[in-house]
């Protein structure tokens, strides 16, 4: 039988078949059994558990895992029991239905022998995965997990385990949890955790995950604030690691195709449309403890996800928004560490909302009295660009009507531009700023011919003057004009749009409103074909020489052994995408692509790397899955049980096919353009992403009413284009 439990009004939980261990006074002894009774009856009638929970009208819909390790025998730390308390309080403030599971080890004194906590709420490997199990069998499609580690974490020397491959360029990555033996830790490691944490999203719940920790395994030994502690094989020997079964080796456990029809293996094996998952930092960086006042710490992750939800008013809000928040947050208190973000990022944090298709924050730096824009000109960002101040807060809302401080950019430089206020509303700005495009002048590159039915022309001209971003021509074109698009209205229902060579333009979604008299679905669709035509356009001019020798990036075909270099073979490897045929990628489909990026080690700095697909269906599409990944330089993370260190090299594996849609309409190939960003410094080109075309219909858009560490003072950056033919086999 198993245990059934019941929530009393002090949140104990009590088993059943325990219930006289208790001691009540006999007011509430006497009101518990005359409740129980019944139930109790009915369950040994049925001859089957009772979940007493289900008397409990609000039903249970928001599960948290809160994992806090100070105490540890080498490197104790001091701000993580903080974290998950703090969090424990704001969850059990502001959430109802939640059901929260708190593991925490507290050292008693300095030098204690043991935790202070019983073992019944220790954060050993079995309580932690039987605590993540309970919830998992316990929630229900729809519901919300979350999980929040505060603790160490190590890197550890990767291994093969059938068709899984290592990840030579950073080792494994593990949770370093609490143990009773002799070492006093053991290893959760990451490939490990994710099968608990796929049956989670492959039951539908929709999972956050926040790892406040690193996985440095070359961290400083006598720096107490770092959350990392190197590897110690004698701690697997006792506690041999996970064996893979048949069951997560195969290609289908790690892989999960797109509708589009390209596709990369990650290391985890969880889908990454389900969950989410915030870190403190890279493999490379190191996580700190900060000193908030004197005797408390918390970590930085978690202190100022803390700040977040204070604003916000409840554990929540949306991901592009809180992470913009911590970018900003950890650049201006100068941390040698950027938080990562990975997963479907248009989840909400613990909650739902409604997904932003292209309102993607920014983050704003205050250096002195500047404010400097995260972005420059490597993510298509112009000098006299137009950006809405937003904050964490602000950004929750739906609320459209409230004024918003505007910003112009005053000078775009490579990775970010210096901003001035347009109408200053405010002299002082919070820490944790970001901001929204109002414009893209990039996109005036991009001509546009309009054809329309004459009465319709004052209503398209009264549009148009809100689309400061977009080139539109409406009329005949003079002789010499040349346009990157031809549009015409045909009637209220029908449209059709031509490139520059007139070929009729393919997978454009129907119209959804009269657009003789709402002109905002064609518009939508002319800006997102601009904005896809300025990141397939987008290179750097002149990448430094050194910079474009630090790296190396090549495409394989596994089946013909064939090896592609990027860009064009007439006009070098970092130009923009070339149409010349023997320059493209041309596979079968289904055959399986190793795209490796090698790190060649120069001055041992670390690279940051991003990938791009551009489909058929006008979609730029991340294909990590998160903000970046990154290339530590050959040797990082040594230890004497990974004494090789990191190899710097970065592999992949993809796979291409035709997606269903253009099957069913007989056709046989389709092409793709892999684009690979590569920087010196940490940046992010979320704001490149772009959905797919269709998914723009029934959209309605509000209408608008340096400082940080030396480490990230170079500006350098490179993108190589892969064009990829796929054909039927």
């Amino acid at each position: 039988m198993q245990a059934s439990y019941f929530h009393l009004p002090n949140r104990a939980c009590l088993r059943l078949q325990h219930l006289s261990q208790f001691r009540l006074d006999l007011m509430n002894a006497r009101l518990w059994f005359l409740l129980l009774t019944p139930l109790v009856h009915l369950a040994h009638a049925c001859n089957h558990p009772i979940n007493i929970m289900s008397i409990d009208p609000a039903t249970t819909t928001h599960y948290a895992l809160l994992i806090g390790i100070a105490y540890y025998r080498e490197k104790p730390l001091k701000g993580c029991v903080n974290d998950v308390r703090e969090l424990e309080k704001l969850l059990q403030k502001h959430r109802q239905n939640i059901d929260i599971k708190t593991l925490t080890a507290t050292p008693t004194t300095p030098v204690s022998c043991h935790p202070a906590e019983d073992e019944t709420v220790l954060p050993t490997y079995d309580n932690v995965l039987s605590s993540l199990d309970n919830i998992i069998s316990r929630a229900s499609s729809g519901d919300f997990v979350y999980v929040h580690f505060s603790g160490h974490g190590t890197t550890v020397a990767p291994e093969s385990n059938g068709d899984r491959k290592p990840d030579a360029s950073t080792g494994d990555l593990a949770l370093v949890l609490f143990d009773k033996g002799s070492d006093g830790v053991r290893y959760l490691r990451g490939q490990e955790l994710s099968i608990s944490l796929k049956r989670a999203v492959d039951k539908g719940l929709k999972l956050t995950l926040v790892l406040d920790c690193c996985f440095s395994g070359s961290v400083v030994r006598n720096d107490d604030s770092v959350r990392g502690l190197p590897y110690n094989v004698e701690v697997d020997r006792r506690h041999p690691p996970f064996q893979w079964t048949n069951t997560f080796t195969g290609d289908d456990a790690a892989l999960y195709p797109t509708k589009r029809g390209a596709s990369m293996r990650t290391n985890w094996v969880i889908n990454p449309s389900g969950y989410t998952v915030f870190a403190a930092c890279g493999p490379s960086e190191e996580s700190k403890e900060l000193l908030i006042r004197a005797g408390y710490q918390h970590g930085a992750l978690s202190y100022f996800l803390l700040r977040a939800f204070d604003r916000i008013g409840r554990v929540g809000g949306r991901l592009h928004h809180l992470y913009a928040y911590l970018c900003a947050r950890f650049r201006e208190k100068l941390l040698d560490q950027k938080p990562m973000l990975y997963g479907n990022k248009r989840l909400g944090f613990f909650e739902d909302l409604t997904a932003e298709l292209y309102a993607t924050p920014i983050p704003i730096i205050k250096d002195g009295s500047l404010l400097l824009l995260e972005a420059g000109e490597a993510h298509g960002v112009c000098q006299g660009d137009r950006f809405a101040l937003c904050s964490v807060d602000t950004g929750q809302s739906e609320d459209t009507t409230r004024q918003k401080e505007i910003f112009e950019v005053k000078n775009a430089g490579p990775l970010s531009s210096e901003l001035s206020p347009v109408s200053p509303i405010s002299t002082r700005y919070p820490s944790g700023m970001a901001a929204t495009a109002l414009t893209h002048l990039s996109l005036q590159k991009y001509p546009v011919r309009l054809q329309l039915p004459s009465q319709s022309s004052h209503t398209w001209t009264k549009a148009l003057q809100e689309r400061r971003s977009l080139n539109v021509v409406i009329g005949d074109a003079t002789p010499g004009d040349l346009f990157t698009f031809h549009v015409a209205v045909i009637s209220k229902e029908a449209y059709e749009i031509r490139d520059a060579s007139n070929k009729l333009l393919p997978n454009l979604p129907p119209p959804i409103l009269d657009l003789e008299e709402d002109p905002s679905f064609v518009l939508d669709i002319i800006e997102h074909l601009a904005r896809y035509e300025m990141v397939k356009d987008l290179f750097n001019k002149s990448p430094s020489q050194a910079f474009a020798e630090s790296f190396h990036v090549q495409l394989c075909d596994e089946t013909s052994g064939k090896v592609f270099l990027p860009g064009c073979q007439l006009n070098g490897p970092s130009g923009p995408p070339c149409s010349h045929a023997e320059c493209i990628v041309e596979i079968t489909e289904d055959a399986k692509l190793y795209l490796t990026v090698k790190n060649e080690g120069g001055n041992g700095d670390t690279l940051f790397l991003h990938v791009y697909n551009l489909d058929v269906f006008w979609e730029v599409e991340n294909m990590l899955k998160g903000d970046h990944d990154v290339l530590p330089a050959p040797q990082t993370n040594k230890n004497r049980y990974f004494s090789s260190g990191t190899d710097g090299a970065w592999r992949k594996e993809m796979i291409m096919t035709i997606p269903d849609e253009l099957k069913d309409r007989g056709e046989t190939e389709c092409e793709d353009i892999l684009k690979v960003f590569l920087t010196r410094q940490p940046t992010s080109f979320m704001s490149l992403e772009l959905p797919p075309i269709g998914n723009i219909c029934g959209r309605h858009k509000p209408k608008s009413s340096r400082g940080g560490s030396q480490r990230y003072e170079c500006d350098d950056w490179a993108v190589l284009n892969f064009r990829i033919r796929t054909l039927t086999a």
